[in-house]
């Protein structure tokens, strides 16, 4: 499972990926990704994004007709809880857990075309994307301080 063991439904619990919450998909040969259901304009369907730090791809079912700058609510496939981020409302936000115990949240953009996601911990907040500057001024609470993109 590419390193990942769990996901959490954002509140920080760390569940295990059998009980439900947010599914990391990855078969021999085929991509991996964190499976979210999107809603938009009263229409819900599957999204596929991409798991590594800095990648934006989203893969969409067809009848949500996403667009550049359009604004998905963001659900537990399984529950239907929301992933609405805690910090802004033009972000979504998921616990982590590496197989290794390391604990954290990645805060990502749910803003069609907009490339900006934060995987935060106790000790920093990594941003990446093109477009991680138009969340400067987000203070992300409990997480160590802001990484420099210059590192």
């Amino acid at each position: 499972m590419a390193g990942v063991v769990a996901l959490d439904d954002g509140g920080g619990g760390g569940r295990d990926v059998r009980s439900g919450a947010v599914v990391l998909l990855q078969a021999p040969g085929d991509r991996a990704g964190v499976l979210l259901t999107a809603v938009k304009d009263r229409s819900d369907g599957l999204i596929l994004l991409g798991p590594q730090p800095g990648n934006c791809e989203v893969i969409a079912a067809e009848k949500l007709d996403l667009h550049s700058g359009d604004l998905p609510e963001l659900r537990c496939p399984a529950c239907g809880k929301s992933h609405a981020s805690r910090v802004n409302d033009n972000l979504a936000e998921i616990g982590f857990r590496l197989s290794n115990g390391f604990d954290g949240r990645a805060c990502f953009s749910r803003r069609g075309g907009e490339h900006a996601n934060f995987f935060i911990t106790s000790e920093e907040v990594r941003p990446y994307g093109e477009n991680v500057d138009t969340y400067s001024n987000l203070k992300f609470f409990g997480a160590g301080e802001v990484e420099s993109r210059d590192r």
